[in-house]
């Protein structure tokens, strides 16, 4: 009789060894997913932004962007460096007339600009795929498409 006792004893942790396991990897999914969805949201977060500077602007191909000092057209430029940009006040010189942008995307963690602050969440340290955002303008049609990507080639901005 013990040893029956035993032997179920033994079946009921197995059973549960099993649940846990299989929890165990239903959970990590569901917190990939989340990463993922996040990504797509931040994704159209940098999209409203730079829509946003396209009106305000009248710089509809990014081309005349002064922040940090220095002039900047970001047309084939990594896409970090337009995150960044949105980040700080902008004085956009269209004509001779130069109009000043505040910040339109907020630094996440501190009161410092960085593009850091908008990394995926589902990085390659993170156990996912996605390195950053490619952001496509179509300055004719005035949209914006951002989407995070997997090759580090296509991290840039596309004006077309």
């Amino acid at each position: 009789m013990l040893t029956n006792a035993l032997i179920e004893l033994l079946i009921v942790i197995a059973i549960l060894g099993v649940i846990s396991v299989i929890a165990f990897s239903m959970f990590t999914g569901v917190i990939n997913n989340s990463r993922k969805k996040s990504d797509e949201q931040q994704a159209l977060l940098i999209e409203k932004a730079v829509l946003s500077y396209m009106i305000q602007s009248n710089d509809y191909k990014l081309q005349h962007l002064k922040y940090d000092g220095s002039n900047h057209s970001m047309n084939g430029k990594d896409s970090e460096e337009l995150i960044y940009a949105l980040q700080n006040t902008i004085i956009c010189d269209i004509d001779g007339s130069e109009k000043e942008i505040y910040p339109i995307l907020n630094p996440k963690s501190s009161s410092t600009p960085s593009a850091s602050n908008y990394l995926p969440f589902w990085n390659t340290t993170k156990g996912g795929n996605y390195i950053g955002y490619k952001i496509e303008i179509d300055s004719e049609t005035l949209s914006c498409n951002v989407t995070p990507v997997t090759s580090n080639a296509k991290v840039f901005v596309d004006e077309h």
